[in-house]
C-alpha cells in the first residue's frame, strides 16, 4: 500500500520574530536597503503611550475597520527617503527635518510591504488574527489625532532598534496593532 505524503505544518512563528524579519525583508524587496534589527520588544502599550511614542507616523488600517500605527524615527525616515530618491543611504547623516506628507508617502511601498509580509507570515495561526490585512491609510498631521483614529482597548506593540546600510543610519520603528477579538462561533 501506498504511502500518503507527509505534510510538515508551517512552525508558528512569535510575533516579535515575524515583525523582526518582515521589516527586513520588505526593505530588501521594496528598496534594495540593507536593514538589520539590533533589538525588538513585544509591549502592551495604552493609548496614551501610543501617543506620547509617536513622531513621524503613518496610519494603518486593517480589517474590519481597525486601525493602527506605525512610527518611523527621523534616521530611519532619512534613510527610506534617501534610498527610494538616490538609490543610497549617505554616510554622513542629514540634519534632521520636520518629516512632510511626501516623505510619508515614499514610505509608503516599505510599510505596506512589511505589512504584507508580517501578516502572510502569521496567517493562519487564529491567535494572531490581529496582524493579518493591514495596510498604510495615511499621515496624520498632528499626534493629537491619534486619540481619535485609533480605537480603544488593547494593543500589540513593537520597538525595533535599527541599524541601516551597514551603519550609515541607526533609528527606531514602532508598531502598534490593536487587538482584534476573535469572531463568535
Amino acid at each position: 500500500a501506498a504511502r500518503a505524503p507527509v505534510v510538515a505544518a508551517r512552525p508558528a512563528m512569535f510575533p516579535s520574530r515575524a515583525v523582526e524579519l518582515a521589516l527586513a525583508r520588505a526593505a530588501e524587496q521594496e528598496l534594495g536597503l540593507d536593514l538589520s534589527v539590533t533589538g525588538v520588544a513585544e509591549c502592551s502599550p495604552e493609548l496614551s503611550e501610543i501617543e506620547a511614542e509617536a513622531g513621524e507616523h503613518a496610519l494603518l488600517e486593517g480589517a474590519e475597520g481597525a486601525s493602527g500605527i506605525l512610527v518611523l524615527s527621523a534616521p530611519v525616515l532619512g534613510a527610506v527617503v534617501a534610498q527610494r530618491m538616490t538609490g543610497r543611504v549617505p554616510a554622513q547623516a542629514t540634519p534632521p527635518r520636520a518629516p512632510t506628507r511626501i516623505d510619508a508617502e515614499i514610505a509608503r511601498g516599505l510599510i505596506d510591504r512589511t505589512l504584507a509580509v508580517l501578516g502572510a507570515s502569521l496567517d493562519g495561526q487564529a491567535a494572531l488574527r490581529w496582524a493579518v490585512g493591514f495596510r498604510y491609510r495615511g499621515s496624520l498631521p498632528d499626534k493629537r489625532l491619534i486619540r481619535f483614529s485609533l480605537p480603544e482597548g488593547r494593543f500589540h506593540g513593537f520597538r525595533l532598534t535599527l541599524r541601516l546600510a551597514g551603519g550609515a543610519a541607526e533609528g527606531t520603528v514602532f508598531l502598534a496593532l490593536p487587538e482584534i477579538p476573535a469572531p463568535a462561533v
